[in-house]
């Protein structure tokens, strides 16, 4: 029995390993002009401190949920706070009156591209890896997931 446990948890620990490895990637609807964004703006359109795109249509923020893949990711690469902390700046934002509601959260990666293909201004993140031609990545700092100098592991 303990040869039996020890044996599946070490088919476990590629999948783990690779899921970590693999970068997160910013999506958008393959019909949105925004092709790449500095880190800069990535992180200021997250924090709903930039609200509209371009052509003045308003972003919809999408972030994975608690118990969405790469939550953790996301709240050190972007939003560079705790859960607490990220739940108590949304909060702070909503009721200065900066932001109407805070970022949507899911937590399936498929809903994720779903969300994104059904809403042309909206923007999210899901791991490189599970991206498919229904949503377009945007390129941060001209660079793509996996790429050499990419910020978002």
């Amino acid at each position: 029995m303990k040869k039996t446990i020890i044996f599946i948890f070490m088919l476990w620990i590629p999948l783990i390993i690779l899921a970590q490895d693999d970068p997160i990637a910013i999506i958008v609807h393959p019909s949105n002009p925004v092709n790449s964004l500095s880190m800069d703006r990535a992180v200021k359109i997250f924090k709903m401190e930039e609200r509209f795109w371009p052509d003045g249509k308003i972003i919809v923020v999408l972030i994975p949920g608690e118990e969405g893949v790469g939550r953790a990711r996301v709240l050190d690469e972007i939003y560079t706070m705790s859960e607490a902390g990220l739940n108590r700046f949304l909060l702070d934002k909503v009721f200065r009156g900066e932001i109407p509601f805070p970022p949507e959260e899911i937590n399936s990666p498929g809903v994720m591209k779903r969300f994104v293909s059904a809403v042309p201004n909206a923007i999210g993140i899901v791991r490189a890896s599970e991206v498919d031609n229904s949503v377009k990545v945007v390129l941060v700092d001209g660079k793509k997931p996996g790429q050499e100098g990419y910020r978002l592991r």
